[in-house]
């Protein structure tokens, strides 16, 4: 490990060996400058601006060009999604809460030199039920990709973050793991050995406007999105009987239930090797 300090705070973060120790120590500064724009409410100064646009023409090429490997990839992307969100931030609301959860991921990557799996891992030992580590690094690279989606849009939308993820609760031959829990509601779904069975998005109000979730879902399991949208224009036209779909895709059952009088739209992404 090699210890390096945190901006002026007396804080020490560990840097992790697979960590490129420049790439750490330019991103917390990068992330300081983000978090007092934030907070202030102001835009960076002149000084701060130019450190934001050096650390972008630095790194942008270097990770074009594949000269970051593994978890400096992560860092590089979550970081430059701070910077390219900053003037969202700084108008919305929940400018500081995405700003707290950016800081959080980026920290622990830089101090696990992993992906957000140690932060997000998560065993029920009540019934001995534990989700397998192949699992693990599939869910948290969907949360990865997910949150990039998000935050890619100049919506006030909410990202995915540690303190979104609870512990999994059975129900039936499933056990259901919330991940964000909001007027959108996102599960992963394992079987009994703790492999992903799939994964469950209900939008519970104003739909129009949080289509994005679901195309952002989709997109992050590396689905077709004009077939994704084909097939919710059609079931959202469905006059009569249950307003329902489904269609197989890429090993994946895409099922689609329009329930909006009753208050929610349901979204179920099942691989179909699961299904019996």
């Amino acid at each position: 490990m090699i210890f390096l300090l945190v901006g002026c705070s007396d804080d020490v973060i560990e840097v992790h060996e697979n960590v490129n120790l420049d790439l750490a120590t330019d991103t917390l500064q990068v992330l300081d400058i983000l978090d007092k724009a934030i907070k202030s409410g102001n835009q960076p100064n002149e000084k701060d601006q130019n450190v934001l646009d050096t650390y972008l023409a630095k790194y942008r090429p270097l990770y074009e060009d594949d000269y970051l490997e593994n978890i400096n990839n992560d860092i590089f992307i979550f970081t430059e999604s701070g910077i390219t969100s900053l003037n969202q931030n700084i108008t919305l609301d929940s400018g500081k809460e995405n700003m707290e959860a950016l800081k959080i991921s980026i920290t622990n990557y830089i101090k696990n030199g992993d992906t957000i799996t140690s932060s997000y891992a998560i065993v029920n030992d009540d019934d001995g039920f534990q989700i397998s580590e192949t699992s693990e690094i599939e869910r948290d690279e969907f949360i990865k990709v997910y949150n990039i989606l998000i935050n890619g849009v100049n919506e006030n939308l909410k990202a995915i973050n540690a303190n979104d993820i609870k512990a999994p609760e059975k129900d039936g031959e499933l056990y259901w793991q919330n991940i964000h829990q909001s007027d959108v509601h996102i599960e992963v779904k394992y079987d009994k050995k703790g492999s992903i069975h799939g994964y469950h998005m209900a939008i519970t109000e104003d739909f129009d406007s949080k289509i994005i979730y679901a195309l952002a879902m989709n997109e992050a399991l590396e689905l077709d999105t004009d077939i994704f949208i084909e097939a919710l224009e059609e079931v959202i036209h469905i006059q009569d009987g249950l307003k329902t779909i489904e269609y197989d895709i890429n090993n994946y059952n895409v099922s689609m239930l329009d329930s909006r009088e009753l208050g929610f739209f349901i979204f179920n992404f099942d691989k179909t090797g699961h299904l019996n």
